[in-house]
């Protein structure tokens, strides 16, 4: 990719929830998108006021399914969920504790933006919320941006979801949910 414009690129800034599309990148190096996790008590470690994929303790979820929980809502409860079960593959250990797997898969979410050319980032959280010492810069989110477009994990299954505008899942636990997209610029009733 060409840069054609650049003003305060290499800003310190705070990466909120592009974050994720690192997050996403990261987990598909280590899971199929047909793994079963369940969800722990992980998700208590999202904020109050942050976006959630309505998420519970206890639901058996895809990783495909987490992975549309955590780009279309914004899921910062899929992003922890995701974290500690990819943690536990990437530490080969499933009885691993959550906030060590969570370390471990932030661990892995730096050495990743390193080699796609974001080299003035780090990240302390899978979901990007806001955190004393995590930071990005314009540069390094048009980086990874540019990793997660064309990353062909799961035959470019990322930017399928991305695309989509609604995604109706059933989990293999039975329950039935709805994930409306959070880019306004796909939704045709958005002003």
């Amino acid at each position: 990719s060409k840069e054609l414009y650049s003003l305060d690129s290499n800003e310190k800034i705070a990466p909120a929830s592009t974050a994720k599309m690192l997050t996403a990148v990261t987990v598909l190096q280590f899971c199929d998108l047909y793994d079963q996790a369940m969800v722990g008590n992980e998700i208590n470690n999202v904020a109050s006021d942050a976006s959630k994929a309505g998420l519970r303790t206890g639901n058996k979820v895809t990783v495909k399914q987490l992975l549309e929980g955590l780009l279309l809502p914004s899921g910062n409860d899929a992003a922890y969920t995701l974290a500690v079960y990819t943690g536990r593959k990437i530490a080969k250990n499933r009885n691993l504790k959550s906030d060590d797997a969570i370390n471990k898969f932030v661990e892995k979410m730096n050495e990743n933006a390193l080699s796609m050319g974001a080299d003035s980032s780090k990240f302390l959280t899978p979901d990007g919320y806001d955190k004393e010492g995590q930071y990005s810069t314009a540069h390094d989110l048009a980086c990874i941006a540019s990793a997660f477009m064309n990353s062909n994990y799961g035959n470019g299954v990322l930017k399928k979801i991305v695309k989509e505008q609604r995604i109706r899942e059933c989990f293999p636990d039975g329950t039935d949910i709805t994930w409306n997209n959070t880019n306004e610029l796909l939704n045709t009733e958005s002003k």
